[in-house]
């Protein structure tokens, strides 16, 4: 059988069988690649979950108008992890009201403006066994905390309430 292709200058052109498994060949070793829509743009249906982890995350990449309220609860918060650095915009608030001998009282302490409560306190103007605490009762309707005491003392003595606060 003699091969009667055609020639450029010395070299004879390709068959039409070979042409076509090189492109073949060329387009198998490229694969295949997915992109999503837009540009730089991920949403929740894309990520599957449990997959990002702190290591993904830029650091302030995650700021607190990002996070839905009622969105993180308290057992999602690993101990000591929230300290006086991380919040921010807090305020301390004391309130002091005397208590006389033998009797019980309370003091209240309100945030500010802007501000809402996050815990509340106390604190006696002496440190005795007979003064007492009772109760220490946050009102966020009020933005504010009441404790009540007791007094077994035979001595006036002066309970104070201490309100945390966070800007709103």
């Amino acid at each position: 059988m003699s091969d009667r292709r055609r020639k450029i200058g010395p070299v004879p052109l390709p068959r039409l069988g070979t042409v076509l498994g090189a492109l073949a060949l060329f387009v198998a070793l490229q694969g295949t690649a997915w992109a999503l829509p837009g540009l730089n743009t991920v949403d929740s249906g894309d990520i599957i979950n449990g997959q990002v982890t702190r290591v993904d995350i830029a650091s302030n990449a995650i700021r607190h108008f990002h996070i839905k309220t009622d969105a993180v609860r308290q057992d999602e918060i690993a101990t000591d992890a929230v300290g006086a650095d991380e919040l921010k915009g807090t305020w301390i608030v004391g309130s002091g009201s005397p208590v006389s001998a033998g009797t019980a009282g309370q003091a209240t302490a309100t945030c500010p403006a802007g501000y809402q409560v996050i815990s509340g306190g106390f604190t006696w103007d002496q440190s005795i066994a007979d003064l007492t605490v009772t109760a220490v009762e946050l009102n966020a309707g009020n933005n504010s905390a009441t404790v009540k005491g007791f007094n077994a003392t035979g001595f006036n003595r002066t309970l104070s309430a201490r309100v945390y606060c966070i800007e709103d």
